[in-house]
């Protein structure tokens, strides 16, 4: 998760953002990073990666994992148009789903409504700047507030 940026953010899941652990270790990910002067933060997996980072940028500590977590649930359940289309059971389910720990989620609400809830723009960077997100946070109209 990171600052900066003014791409158009664009619909996302975290399936089409997965990069294989091979590309970090080989050095692709930090190769792009140090081009923008940026490190990799070290937060462990088991589906609590994204998080563990939000609570270390914005809560001090990637021990208040469920803080931040916690946050982004209800972040979704007070803005209902972060998920357009999904009828009352599958946002009962996501929400259910978001409070859970170690269990990754959609990513695309999940990412929009944590740009939305600590006010800046989150970019996932993958091997490849064709597969890169960037989401920035929006109010109701789809209106970015940064």
């Amino acid at each position: 998760a990171g600052h900066g940026g003014a791409a158009a953010a664009r619909a996302a899941t975290l399936d089409d953002a997965r990069v294989e652990p091979r590309v970090i270790t080989e050095g692709v990910i930090p190769g792009r990073l140090d081009g923008l002067c940026k490190d990799v933060l070290e937060v462990g997996g088991g589906g609590d990666c994204f998080h563990r980072c939000s609570a270390e940028k914005f809560l001090g500590g990637n021990g208040r994992h469920m803080e931040a977590r916690g946050r982004v649930a209800s972040r979704v359940a007070s803005c209902p148009w972060l998920m357009p289309g999904a009828d009352e059971a599958e946002q009962t389910r996501l929400l259910r789903r978001l409070r859970t720990e170690g269990v990754c989620t959609d990513g695309g609400v999940e990412l929009q409504a944590a740009a939305l809830e600590f006010n800046v723009i989150i970019q996932i960077w993958t091997a490849g700047p064709a597969g890169d997100y960037t989401f920035f946070p929006r109010n109701a109209e789809g209106e970015p507030l940064l």
